[in-house]
């Protein structure tokens, strides 16, 4: 048996926990439910506001500079932003269909709600890494076809101008494996927990 008393936890300034107090017998599976939670909800409401934020900047900024410099180059900026933006909220939503809250108030519902999250943010750096080197490519065409001097494009690529797009490529592909590594292991210890509750309710 194990007994806890006057337990509290934070997640920067949100209390997940305060001043709780328990007791988990021998032989169960315990789970606290509070309304914050572990913060996730409270994130994914975050990021959405952050996605929101930047598709106005970006999307409004080049459709404006479209309009004032009347460019042919501005006009096909203004496209291919328009397009990734809208391929990021189609995968920002198909990531958090189904995810912003449990089936049920049941502590099996929290735990494959966990579950889905984990997966979610699991794929989702595939595919942020995809639609980053799609963006790259396009980024680096549009620079390239802008330019006066029409240099070969092997050149270009190794310019110094360009250089430091490699450097911060490697660091975020690093980061991005680091990621996936780390989620990995995260979503096999929430199946576990599953396993384990399943077979204590079961039996």
């Amino acid at each position: 048996m194990i007994q806890v008393s006057h337990l509290r936890k934070s997640f920067g300034g949100a209390d997940a926990v305060r001043d709780d107090s328990y007791t988990a017998p021998n032989g169960c599976i315990t789970g606290i439910l509070g309304e914050n939670g572990a913060g996730n909800t409270r994130r994914m409401h975050l990021f959405l506001i952050i996605e929101v934020i930047i598709t106005i900047v970006f999307c409004g900024g080049t459709l404006g500079w479209t309009l004032l410099t009347r460019r042919t180059d501005a006009l096909v900026l203004a496209i291919g932003v328009w397009f990734f933006t809208a391929a990021a909220w189609v995968i920002s939503y198909l990531l958090r269909r189904d995810a912003w809250a449990p089936a049920t108030l049941t502590t099996a519902a929290f735990i494959d709600l966990s579950i889905l999250r984990c997966r979610r943010r699991y794929e989702s750096v595939a595919g942020q890494a995809l639609l980053y080197v799609l963006i790259l490519t396009f980024d680096l065409a549009w620079i390239y076809a802008g330019r006066a001097d029409r240099i070969a494009l092997l050149p270009f690529l190794a310019s110094q101008g360009v250089a430091w797009v490699w450097v911060v490529t490697a660091l975020l592909a690093a980061a991005a494996v680091t990621q996936r590594r780390r989620l990995r292991r995260e979503l096999q210890g929430l199946e576990s927990l599953r396993r384990q509750f399943d077979r204590a309710t079961s039996s």
